[in-house]
């Protein structure tokens, strides 16, 4: 048999949500939903789901989690939630609507500009306005995944 990790995403998804009561007589591994491989737990439990889904096919981890600070009210749901001890709204990258809420926050995250370059706010905490070539690969990753794929997420 299979353990939950090597399942295929479609039957840990369909595991999701669906509250089976533990029973010591069988295995209970069929119950497990494999949280390392696939948690989003944080997107589940916003109330305004600020916290979204974006598949990135070329990272090691394809299923990444966009924080979007614009949706967001700091209720620290998924930071209560989260099983790895992380606070998604402030640990996940995030997509800032304007460039001022960038600049006042001390968080990583990026701003797409008119002109098409990027603001962003580094690990570092350094903002700066960069073309996507100038990136860091995971970074440029998750952009262009963004851009190609959830661009209703990015406000005009």
């Amino acid at each position: 048999t299979q353990t939950p990790e090597q399942l295929p995403l479609d039957t840990l998804y369909d595991r999701k949500g669906v509250l089976e009561q533990a029973d010591k007589t069988k295995d209970d591994g069929n119950r497990c939903l494999a949280c390392d491989t696939l948690c989003e737990i944080c997107c589940d439990v916003c109330p305004n789901r600020a916290n979204v889904q974006v598949i990135v096919p070329s990272m090691n981890n394809h299923s990444q989690i966009l924080h979007m600070d614009g949706m967001c009210n700091e209720c620290g749901n998924c930071g209560t939630f989260c099983p790895h001890s992380g606070r998604p709204y402030l640990d996940k990258m995030t997509l800032f609507w304007s460039e001022e809420e960038l600049k006042i926050s001390e968080i990583k995250g990026l701003y797409f500009m008119a002109d098409g370059k990027l603001l962003i706010r580094s690990d570092t905490g350094q903002v700066q306005a960069v073309g996507k070539e100038e990136l860091p690969e995971d970074w440029r990753k998750f952009v262009n995944a963004v851009e190609e794929q959830y661009g209703y997420y990015i406000p005009n």
